[in-house]
């Protein structure tokens, strides 16, 4: 595996933080195309990048966001071949390191397949490095960047390695608040930003008190955000701080009193 320089993780953090300061602006698809955005420019020669999460047993693709410059590869063509892409039967196998097709099939049968004519006619790549987003049942989901010419190399793998536990905490942070935003009535999204920011209290710490609603153990909690229990009684130490409360159930009732949870949320002691 390749070193990283210090200009290495400068990029990482900054990806990182710039990802988290959308994720709060309420923004969240916005942060996905900012990510391959900066992740093609972060490994040399990268001319597309997207995030791909796909339905399993049927293929049917469910989301592809792509920067906004980038060619738009079409969704049908996805589902199609995704049940024979290498990089699709690494994470049906079970495989959460980030891998490059030349890790997983020799170069003439890659070059022979219909996957590597899409990828040449749309996009005009051969090469992709994908990094596995686990923990959604009956959903693969990967980002992968794609260039044409030389192969990712050990440097670019390290790289990937580094990023993808931010990557997955975002995902997963992401898809919490989507849950808790449709979860709301359509009268309170618009504003839920501002209650928020009202209270001092962060993207991460609402869902958090979302998921300690649904009656979630601190390690519960930690394992469906992908982040350490001690950071989730953290997080849990801060609400009620910041609601003026000391338990969970006051904290949830004082939440829904102030809109930042549905009025249907379970409480649970």
């Amino acid at each position: 595996m390749g070193n990283l320089s210090l200009r290495d993780y400068n990029r990482i953090i900054d990806l990182t933080m710039m990802s988290l300061d959308r994720v709060s602006s309420g923004e969240s698809e916005t942060p996905w195309q900012s990510i391959c955005e900066g992740l093609a420019g972060s490994i040399a020669g990268s001319a597309a990048s997207g995030i791909f999460s796909v339905q399993w047993p049927s293929g049917a693709t469910v989301g592809v966001t792509w920067p906004s410059s980038a060619m738009q590869f079409p969704a049908w063509a996805v589902a199609m071949h995704m049940r024979t892409h290498p990089l699709t039967e690494h994470v049906l196998r079970g495989g959460t390191s980030p891998v490059t097709i030349g890790d997983l099939v020799d170069g003439r049968t890659w070059r022979n397949s219909a996957t590597y004519s899409e990828l040449r006619s749309y996009l005009g790549v051969s090469r992709q490095l994908a990094v596995p987003l686990p923990g959604v049942p009956g959903s693969l989901r990967f980002l992968s960047v794609s260039r044409d010419g030389r192969d990712y190399s050990d440097r670019d793998r390290a790289f990937a390695l580094r990023l993808q536990p931010l990557l997955i905490q975002i995902d997963r942070l992401t898809m919490e608040l989507r849950r808790l935003r449709q979860a709301l009535p359509a009268s309170m999204r618009s504003d839920l930003e501002p209650r928020i920011s009202a209270c001092s209290i962060t993207p991460r710490e609402l869902t958090v008190l979302a998921l300690l609603a649904q009656g979630l153990t601190a390690a519960a909690i930690g394992r469906r955000l992908a982040i350490s229990e001690h950071t989730v009684v953290k997080h849990k130490d801060n609400l009620y701080r910041k609601l003026r409360v000391s338990d969970r159930v006051t904290a949830v009732l004082e939440a829904q009193r102030q809109g930042l949870l549905p009025q249907t949320a379970t409480v649970n002691p």
